[in-house]
């Protein structure tokens, strides 16, 4: 394989995790959202705090899929997909800024 040695499915999988988990942008974003609210009671911070939670295991479970998946295809699929796949992803990316900011101009 031209010198490059690939890492095993279970690797690149681990890899991708460890990265999901040490980036906890989307708990940040929750957190301050429900919580910069203003619970009132008990009960309310309770209940916001369990809905900050909930984001946090969806995002995670969301990522870990997404980490699964690309995995198990990182070996199967053709250099051209993952090249077309990637630049699909970019200007989706791209796509979603312009939408945020042509408004504000």
């Amino acid at each position: 394989m031209d010198g490059i040695r690939s890492s095993g499915s279970g690797t690149v999988f681990a890899q991708f995790l460890g990265l999901t988990l040490i980036n906890p942008l989307t708990i940040v974003y929750f957190s301050a959202l429900i919580l910069g609210g203003g619970a009132k009671s008990v009960a309310s911070v309770l209940e916001h705090a369990t809905f900050v939670v909930g984001a946090g295991l969806a995002s995670l479970s969301w990522q870990t899929l997404l980490a699964g998946l690309g995995s198990l295809g990182h070996e199967r699929l053709s250099p051209r997909f993952k090249i077309a796949a990637s630049i699909l992803g970019f200007l989706v990316v791209i796509g979603f800024g312009l939408r945020i900011l042509l408004p504000l101009v």
